[in-house]
């Protein structure tokens, strides 16, 4: 599931608004542990509650002794504070990535500097991750690599 909590007019503010939220919210996944969860989401309940815990902590930080970097001073170009909305009634969206097959019982990062061929079948997708019978690939991890995909029934 996906939410938008805030409307910039800047990457600077984007930050500062991602600075508040890092004081509650871990910007970062174990990826061994996310992929192991499977499917499990949250209920709709238990999103909206980490929302608005969100949306407060941005609400507190906007009314804070931080709100003044989002009025520093900065080329005219680049918008100030009032341009920060807080979304609260925006959309929700959910976000499936389906596993076909169960994982396997030990998980694997796969490498193409290591191994530059693979052959394998693909058991599902989650995030940014590739999940094949023979290990997880990174595709971020490989932005940038060409590769060929051959796929065969």
């Amino acid at each position: 599931m996906a939410v938008l909590v805030a409307a910039v007019g800047s990457r600077h503010q984007a930050g500062i608004l991602e600075e508040f939220l890092s004081q509650k919210f871990a910007d970062k996944s174990h990826w061994m542990k996310m992929l192991k969860s499977g499917n499990n989401r949250p209920t709709a309940e238990e999103f909206n509650l980490v929302r608005g815990e969100a949306l407060e902590l941005l609400r507190n930080g906007l009314n804070g002794a931080k709100a003044d970097q989002l009025r520093a001073p900065l080329p005219k170009s680049v918008p100030t504070a009032a341009d920060v909305r807080l979304l609260d009634s925006a959309q929700i969206v959910s976000i499936f990535f389906p596993l076909w097959n169960p994982l396997p019982e030990k998980i694997t990062s796969l490498n193409l500097d290591k191994s530059p061929i693979l052959e394998a079948s693909v058991l599902g997708i989650k995030g940014q991750y590739l999940i094949f019978d023979s290990g997880v690939f990174n595709v971020r991890r490989h932005e940038g690599y060409v590769v060929n995909f051959e796929i065969q029934n």
